[in-house]
């Protein structure tokens, strides 16, 4: 059994500036967490070691997700959030309470079977500011639909599936006035083995191919476009973490380098970056180290 994190803690270190030892002004957030593993307080440092952002949280005593916080620097409330539950566990409302004093509900409503299928947000004035529609067949989503504060469609998804699997998504926007659409193709196995890309005007622009899988997890991918073509490939440990990731160009020439290393308790300790700016400025070499803490 894993032992329970008390605070997490993550460096950002630049190895091209000569970066090798920890230090306050090289933190760059902060986690707390209570006993059951929630965060209880997130603190994001930009520039690092320079509070940019702080989030408080509260749980009830089934540790649901009460009231959340958030501070602008250290003190600085920038509006704070109360959420309701059911006897279900489901989160039915939201109360935003912003600094000027305005407050904004959001109501969720659930089918039968218990799937979200409305979330609706109004002001404090009783307005509407959106409304997310969520349509279901069986337990699959088929439709997603966004409406703007005047009941007019801004934004809608639609999902084809055959035998369980996601065959198509088409995209429309109402900023765009256009539908996108996305395939999917799949090998013998059931793995996806492309995804493809269409405009409006249903023309090929970009696709994505698997070509190798470790069971069910990817080892190679390729990436197209009209303007470039990329290959990613991954390496496992014996845990399935990825602890190598390199994408190259369609000359061979790598793009990127990341290597990740995990501690004995199966958690992120460094990941390694490096980014070949191939000629158009310093390539980047830099260091993340996550340290926990932990409960007795």
């Amino acid at each position: 059994m894993k032992k329970q994190i008390s605070i997490e803690r993550i460096y950002n270190l630049d190895l091209n500036s000569g970066h090798t030892e920890l230090t306050q002004n090289l933190l760059t957030k902060e986690i707390f967490y209570n006993a059951h593993g929630s965060p209880i307080k997130d603190i994001t440092y930009n520039p690092p070691g320079v509070v940019d952002q702080a989030i408080e949280s509260k749980y009830d005593d089934q540790n649901r997700l009460i009231e959340e916080a958030c501070f602008e620097g250290e003190e600085e409330l920038l509006e704070k959030t109360f959420f309701e539950w059911d006897a279900d566990g489901k989160k039915i409302k939201e109360k935003k309470h912003y600094f000027d004093g305005s407050i904004d509900t959001t109501v969720f409503v659930y089918n039968a079977n218990g799937y979200l299928i409305e979330k609706l947000c109004k002001n404090d004035d009783d307005e509407m500011e959106y409304k997310e529609a969520f349509k279901f067949e069986g337990k699959q989503l088929v439709e997603y639909i966004r409406y703007d504060e005047d009941g007019e469609i801004e934004e809608k998804k639609s999902f084809k599936l055959i035998d369980s699997k996601l065959e198509s998504e088409v995209h429309w926007t109402a900023e765009e006035k256009s539908e996108t659409k996305k395939e999917y193709r799949y090998d013998e196995e059931g793995n996806v083995e492309k995804e493809l890309f269409y405009n409006a005007k249903k023309q090929l622009v970009k696709k994505i191919e698997y070509q190798k899988y470790r069971g069910r997890y990817i080892e190679e991918f390729v990436e197209e476009d009209a303007y470039q073509r990329n290959t990613t490939k991954l390496e496992y440990d014996e845990k399935n973490n990825i602890i190598l990731q390199e994408q190259f160009n369609r000359n061979g020439e790598i793009n990127h380098r990341v290597e990740r290393t995990f501690d004995q308790n199966q958690r992120l300790a460094e990941t390694m970056t490096y980014v070949n700016a191939k000629g158009q400025g310093i390539n980047l070499h830099f260091k993340e180290v996550h340290q926990y803490e932990y409960f007795d």
